[in-house]
């Protein structure tokens, strides 16, 4: 599983935020990899003729999580500005996850769990606390 295949994961869904974040993923280009060793950062540019999320500036989506490696790691989509800015990828507990990578599974979380289906009313909750 590649990099927009996760990023197409994380902005299913019926949604009209999501919607926005996906018609820039379909033209954002993948500018840097930061590798930590624990996971890595990959950010992204967005043209400014892609549309912008007005009502919503800032928001994280953090209710997924992949096996790399062998590993359990978790996804956060960071969006700044209106704007898709990076993904993080996450090891969850200790060691190194080791290149190149293989992300493969990713499932939603709910209730500290896998979930089968994501909860978009958890979601929608978690940008309006935030």
């Amino acid at each position: 599983m590649d990099e927009r295949e996760v990023l197409a994961f994380l902005l299913a869904g019926e949604d009209a935020t999501l919607g926005v974040l996906r018609e820039q993923a379909e033209v954002a280009s993948m500018m840097r990899r930061e590798c930590t060793g624990a996971g890595f950062f990959l950010h992204f540019d967005v043209p400014a003729s892609a549309a912008r999320l007005t009502s919503i500036r800032s928001l994280r989506i953090g209710d997924a999580g992949c096996t790399v490696n062998g590993h359990d790691c978790g996804l956060i989509l960071f969006v700044n500005a209106g704007t898709l800015d990076f993904l993080e990828c996450h090891l969850w507990g200790d060691g190194e996850l080791g290149e190149p990578f293989t992300v493969r599974g990713p499932y939603y979380l709910a209730g500290g769990g896998k979930a089968g289906a994501r909860d978009l009313e958890a979601l929608r909750r978690s940008w309006e606390a935030a």
